[in-house]
């Protein structure tokens, strides 16, 4: 009903509740390994809650990885 097997959804549209499109996702940086993934709104799907948790996960892991390889990409929000 949300998507054909596998929704994907840019983390700065997740952070900023915007539903990633097929123009947003083209447009990125990183393209999705799976063809089939389809653009949409993770919200729709999973309980706000749980959200919360995996940006709040991928915060703390940014965190922990600061400095490393990613730290000068100009995709890299500091």
């Amino acid at each position: 009903m949300l998507g054909r097997d596998i929704l994907v959804q840019r983390l700065g549209d997740l952070r900023n509740g915007h539903r990633t499109t097929a123009d947003r996702l083209g447009r990125g940086v990183v393209q999705p390994t799976l063809k089939a993934a389809t653009p949409g709104d993770l919200s729709f799907a999973l309980p706000y809650r749980h959200l919360r948790d995996l940006v709040d996960m991928l915060d703390a892991l940014d965190a922990a990885a600061t400095g490393g390889r990613w730290a000068g990409h100009p995709a890299v929000r500091r």
